[in-house]
């Protein structure tokens, strides 16, 4: 009897050791797939309209910057430093005001992180006004702006359940080391798209940067030469970027030769161009001077021609009137 109940708390002590070890094995699998969901975590700062994903550490920290965006942020949505969760994800989601985000994610209390409002569900109708709040680090009417494509990278990459802080440090950076943006013209008739979509049809993507007035030059030995006088460049939509123009290739005003320089100009959607020219650097001086002997010359060789001519007909003239003499002394 003492046998039998030995061996039966024996069974039962077995059991619970292998129960308790299949069950720390489920719980550590069930971390470590959590782990490889939830690959990002996001952080944005409504004072400076910036928003960051960062990944893993080697210690398992979020503390890998993975992505940097401009955006738009509801500065009125935030006091302090709140933490909070992406709970759902659409493509198309309909705001309170009818308006429609593309590419949303659904935060706690219904805010999202999203594109610029569309007026329908319809790529054509983006609002592009509020679209250049984006470049302008302007404050949202309400939710979170992003540009198509980096909203369509957040809803993508990252899943229900990552984590996200919203806060407003403007300490942390300056204007000018935000992201950039592009700005989009009000009066072009694309306005209705957004230059980042990578939809089929975006008649955005027959456009791209460009340079024009880019031509070869003649520079007189030893003078300077302003190379962007005349030269303008202009991003895909059509905003003014000479500002960004770089030249490349060397020459030297003091040493006559031909010499082969570039403008190249990228804009922030990545489209960049290059225009080849030609620095010809001569010496003027050299070259009038000779010009003013050879006139010279010819000054001189003129009144010679001149003469010669002269000459000749006189020759023509004294043949033909001895030669009339001659026959009418004959005659007579």
């Amino acid at each position: 009897m003492n046998i039998k109940k030995i061996i039966y708390k024996t069974v039962i002590a077995i059991f619970t050791f292998i129960s308790a070890i299949m069950l720390i094995l489920l719980e550590s699998q069930d971390i470590v797939y959590a782990d490889l969901e939830l690959a990002y975590m996001i952080e944005v700062n409504v004072a400076t309209n910036c928003l960051y994903v960062y990944t893993r550490d080697l210690s398992g920290n979020y503390t890998s910057l993975v992505k940097e965006m401009a955006c738009s942020a509801y500065t009125d949505n935030v006091g302090g430093s709140t933490r909070t969760r992406i709970l759902d994800k659409r493509e198309w989601k309909q705001l309170a005001d009818g308006t429609f985000q593309r590419y949303a994610v659904t935060l706690d209390g219904e805010m999202s992180i999203g594109t610029v409002p569309y007026t329908d569900q319809s790529p054509n109708s983006l609002n592009g006004e509020k679209y250049n709040y984006i470049k302008e680090g302007q404050s949202s009417d309400a939710n979170i702006w992003l540009t198509c494509a980096d909203a369509k990278w957040l809803y993508e990459n990252c899943l229900e359940g990552t984590v996200v802080v919203i806060y407003s440090d403007w300490g942390e950076i300056t204007y000018v080391d935000r992201p950039e943006a592009i700005s989009l013209p009000l009066d072009n008739p694309n306005s209705g798209w957004d230059p980042t979509d990578d939809t089929a049809d975006n008649p955005w993507k027959e456009c791209s940067a460009r340079i024009i007035n880019a031509n070869s030059v003649d520079v007189k030995l030893g003078e300077n030469v302003n190379l962007l006088e005349k030269v303008k460049a202009y991003d895909t939509c059509g905003n003014d970027i000479t500002s960004s123009i770089i030249i490349m290739g060397n020459y030297d005003v003091n040493k006559v030769g031909t010499y082969n320089v570039s403008y190249y100009v990228a804009d922030v959607l990545g489209s960049q161009v290059k225009k080849d020219i030609k620095v010809n650097v001569t010496d003027k001086k050299i070259e009038k001077s000779m010009s003013g002997s050879k006139s010279k010359d010819k000054e001189k060789l003129k009144p010679f021609g001149q003469r010669l001519k002269n000459l000749i007909i006189l020759a023509v003239l004294t043949y033909f009137i001895s030669r009339f003499i001659r026959k009418k002394i004959d005659f007579d």
